[in-house]
């Protein structure tokens, strides 16, 4: 994590009493951690939690009412947690309870599998939040596999949410009343269900503050880590909110990577209460696409799309095609290849580091074969 360059924030922070910092309520939803293996990954997660700077939180283990010892492994690692165990249905019913347990004015719902970034992951994202007052703080979000190597990095980018989910709720902390007066999770959706609660945030004026840099580690292997069943239940979370804006595209195919987006459902947004700072990033999207008549091509997060040969033939309104492996990357792949670390990420070409940007708490540079080109402190 990295300093903000924002002044204003920063001149808010500097201006603040620590007697009037939140209480952070971490939630954590557990069901038979030791008969799928997942022991020592809890242990990570409980380790993180304890070894925050920031000590005005309290953590919340809701169990659904485990038989195979995981409430023992419970009681030995994290003796400080306060649990309960009951039957649920399923990970978000969990949070729902959770959140009703809760005394903290914010919520974090952190997996039984994942785990802070940093120490100072909850110290810095209170701080934020207090600065600014806002519903909800953002993230990135790194992902990691069983061995902790970081694989990916989900950048938070709000701005996108209409067409697909625009950060990890790992990296998200709630106001509580904020989650009270948005419903909870909708438990209908098994996988989706904080992207339901997303879009439902923003379009009601939820304010928000974005965090540089990631606060937490997501492992990738879990039940959201089913890409096909996840892009099915987006695909009908967007038609619910923007059913009469995109009624008229018969194929939302992997709404991550929708080419042509509505007029329709842009006027939307911009008559809505979402955040003043969305609207005007989604503008200036809309100012740098492509007009299509009653539709917008977004030029933004398409870059390997833009290469594939039958581009135009994608790029048919009621019937959007997307692939998102082409087989061509495969050969680029050789070449070109992105190493992410918890501060750096590095670009290589052959093997050789030509571009690398370093993004820790203390600086943000850019690298040209490992020669500082840009440094911000």
């Amino acid at each position: 994590m990295k300093k903000t360059h924002s002044p204003y924030i920063q001149n808010l922070i500097k201006e603040l009493s620590e007697d009037k910092m939140p209480k952070i309520t971490i939630v954590t939803a557990t069901y038979n951690l030791i008969k799928a293996g997942r022991k020592e990954f809890f242990k990570k997660c409980i380790e993180s939690i304890y070894s925050q700077t920031y000590k005005n939180f309290e953590h919340i283990i809701i169990d659904g009412a485990s038989d195979d010892g995981t409430l023992d492994l419970i009681k030995e690692i994290a003796p400080r947690s306060t649990v309960i165990s009951e039957p649920d249905k399923g990970i978000y019913d969990a949070f729902n309870k959770g959140v009703k347990k809760a005394s903290g004015e914010y919520v974090h719902f952190l997996n039984s599998d994942d785990y802070y970034t940093d120490k100072k992951s909850l110290e810095i994202s209170a701080k934020y939040l207090s600065a600014t007052d806002a519903d909800f703080s953002c993230s990135d979000c790194y992902f990691v596999d069983e061995n902790d190597k970081i694989t990916n990095v989900f950048y938070a980018e709000p701005e996108v949410f209409f067409y697909y989910i625009p950060f990890c709720h790992q990296s998200m902390i709630v106001k509580k009343e904020a989650l009270v007066k948005a419903g909870f999770f909708d438990t209908k959706y098994k996988i989706a269900a904080d992207y339901n609660l997303i879009i439902d945030l923003i379009l009601n004026g939820a304010s928000f503050v974005k965090i540089p840099g990631s606060i937490t580690n997501f492992r990738n292997c879990g039940v959201s880590s089913n890409t096909i069943n996840t892009d099915i239940e987006n695909e009908e979370i967007i038609r619910k909110y923007f059913k009469k804006e995109v009624s008229s595209i018969k194929n939302l195919v992997n709404a991550k990577h929708i080419f042509l987006v509505p007029k329709a459902l842009i006027e939307s947004i911009m008559n809505s209460r979402a955040d003043i700072t969305i609207k005007q990033e989604i503008a200036r999207l809309a100012e740098r696409g492509t007009n299509f008549g009653k539709y917008i091509l977004f030029k933004k997060h398409f870059s390997y799309e833009k290469s594939i040969k039958k581009l135009k033939f994608m790029l048919i309104p009621f019937r959007i095609k997307t692939c998102r492996y082409p087989k061509n990357l495969v050969a680029v792949e050789k070449i070109f290849k992105i190493e992410y670390t918890n501060d750096k990420t590095v670009y290589r070409l052959f093997g050789i580091p030509f571009v690398s940007v370093r993004n820790n708490q203390s600086e943000f540079a850019l690298y040209l074969f490992n020669i500082p080109v840009i440094k911000y402190y």
